[in-house]
């Protein structure tokens, strides 16, 4: 796999003045093996232009239809021109789908990694931009004050290095171990194990509030409690976010609050030293629309990773005002709170009631 080589020599060979163009897999602007080469074209306006095409019409016939390939133009510019998602030559003229991105624009989406945000279309570009002009990432890394909610995140246990520690059955001093897919957004029920194979929750299920989803496997306490005293995490509550996703799923981005219980790996944890209340916010930032749109452009796998996370737009905790909070917290509280297992989350947040209903109309509304 020399293309790397292929492209650095041409930039090597290339006059300040001249310029370049090469036939590349598009893997050159997006992937973690290549960024520091396209991070020096991009940061240096080296970069005029990158055209993206996939196969699938055979554009080269003895090539595999979902291979990706891009024309590169590299030169003098102070603005580079993209096109994604192409599948024949004409579609790069087509104004609808060419946006254009700045040395400081790339640094203001993708200031982590400055690999190339890949968009559909223009639109989708421009609006993305306004985005992340409104909300800084979520953790700027190389800033002291890059990470305002003073977040760290943690995977629990893994679900194949760990599995000696599992348990087939309940017992007393055994916690459950919760997978990615048990959890959904605001909801901590949202399937359950049956034998060896998942079901999802009913709605009547989740009006019982003393019902809890039953999990492939248990974990001993003090195996969970030691890892969270080496995070000093001492809240009865975690949250976390669906490791495996996709962006053609109904939605990129889940993520919700579950008991103090085992996690596997595939349900990474994040924990702020913010207050509840502004935690509960930082959910309901997570789970909005907003945010997942931006989600669905940027995870390009099957896989949010840590990557993709600290470099979506968060709207920092100094922002919001009491009025704000006045508003998001009893919704986020709402959502969350249908269960008696929850009752530490809603205490910290200054409720003693009883768990809400699960009442999809109102939810949908909140």
């Amino acid at each position: 796999n020399t293309y790397a080589l292929f492209a650095e020599t041409i930039s090597q060979i290339t006059a300040a003045s001249g310029r370049a163009g090469f036939i590349v897999p598009t893997g050159i602007a997006t992937d973690d093996s290549t960024k520091a080469y396209f991070a020096s074209l991009a940061q240096n306006a080296r970069l005029v232009s990158l055209y993206s095409f996939e196969n699938e019409e055979f554009i080269f016939p003895s090539v595999h239809h979902a291979f990706k390939f891009c024309i590169l133009t590299i030169g003098h510019s102070e603005q580079a021109e993209f096109v994604y998602f192409a599948r024949q030559p004409e579609q790069i003229y087509d104004t609808r789908r060419r946006f254009g991105l700045t040395p400081n624009e790339f640094r203001l989406i993708n200031p982590n990694s400055l690999t190339c945000p890949v968009f559909r279309s223009k639109r989708d570009a421009e609006l993305s931009k306004k985005i992340y002009r409104a909300a800084p990432v979520l953790i700027e890394e190389g800033n002291p004050n890059g990470n305002p909610w003073g977040i760290s995140f943690m995977t629990m246990l893994h679900m194949s290095g760990d599995s000696h520690l599992f348990h087939t059955a309940p017992a007393a001093q055994r916690l459950p171990l919760y997978e990615a897919k048990i959890i959904h957004q605001f909801d901590h029920r949202w399937s359950t194990y049956q034998g060896d194979s998942g079901r999802d929750v009913t709605v009547n299920e989740k009006n019982e509030p003393s019902f809890t989803c039953t999990p492939r496997y248990w974990v001993d306490a003090s195996e969970v409690e030691q890892r969270l005293i080496d995070k000093s995490w001492s809240r009865d509550w975690l949250m976390g976010w669906r490791d495996i996703t996709n962006a053609t799923n109904e939605r990129t981005m889940i993520s919700s609050v579950v008991p103090r219980v085992g996690v596997g790996h595939t349900m990474p944890l994040f924990m702020t030293n913010q207050k509840p209340h502004l935690a509960a916010a930082l959910l309901g930032n997570f789970c909005a629309l907003v945010l997942d749109f931006i989600a669905r452009v940027k995870v390009g796998g099957t896989h949010l990773t840590y990557g993709y996370l600290k470099q979506l737009p968060v709207i920092p905790p100094d922002r919001y005002t009491e009025a704000d909070l006045a508003f998001i917290v009893p919704r986020v509280l709402e959502l969350t709170y249908t269960a008696h297992d929850l009752a530490a989350w809603a205490a910290d947040l200054g409720y003693t009631g009883a768990p809400f209903p699960f009442d999809p109309d109102r939810r949908t509304t909140l």
